[in-house]
C-alpha cells in the first residue's frame, strides 16, 4: 500500500514538470531563484519548529521560482543537535515558500525522517521544480 501511495504521488508530481510541451514547443515554468537571507530565516524557523531539534543548520539550499504563481520551491539539507548532544547527519528537506514569502510548507509524504522512499519522493519533487540535489 505504501509503495503504491508513493508511486501514485510521484506520478502526479511528474505531471507538473518544469517544461510543458504544446505541439512540440516547450515553455519554461520555473526559473532559478536566489534564496534570500529572509527566506532562509523563514525556512530555518519552520524546520526548527517541525523537527523540534536545537541547533538547526541548513546547507546546499537551492530555490526555483514557479512562474505561474510566484511560489518558490526550496530544497537542501538540514541537521540538528540530537538528544545525545551531537550533530545529526544531514537530512534532505524540501518545501514551498508562498508567493508573498510569508509561509514555508514542508513537503510531506509517507515515512519519517530519512526513510528511503520519503527521501526519493522529496528529491523527485525538488527535481521537477528544477532543484537538483
Amino acid at each position: 500500500m505504501r509503495t503504491r501511495t508513493i508511486a501514485a504521488l510521484a506520478g502526479l508530481v511528474a505531471l507538473a514538470a518544469c517544461e510543458t510541451a504544446d505541439e512540440g514547443n516547450a515553455f519554461i515554468t520555473h526559473v532559478d531563484y536566489r534564496v534570500t537571507a529572509a527566506d532562509r530565516r523563514l525556512v530555518e524557523d519552520t524546520l526548527a519548529s517541525k523537527l523540534r531539534a536545537p541547533g538547526i543548520r541548513m546547507s546546499r539550499v537551492q530555490g526555483s521560482e514557479n512562474l505561474a504563481d510566484g511560489s518558490v520551491t526550496v530544497c537542501g539539507y538540514v541537521s540538528g543537535i540530537t538528544p545525545a548532544g551531537v550533530r545529526s547527519p544531514e537530512a534532505v528537506f524540501g518545501g514551498v515558500l508562498s508567493a508573498n514569502r510569508q509561509t514555508f510548507n514542508i513537503f510531506g509524504g509517507q515515512g519519517k525522517g530519512q526513510d528511503p522512499s520519503r527521501v526519493a519522493l522529496v528529491k523527485s519533487i525538488c527535481q521537477i521544480a528544477g532543484v537538483h540535489l
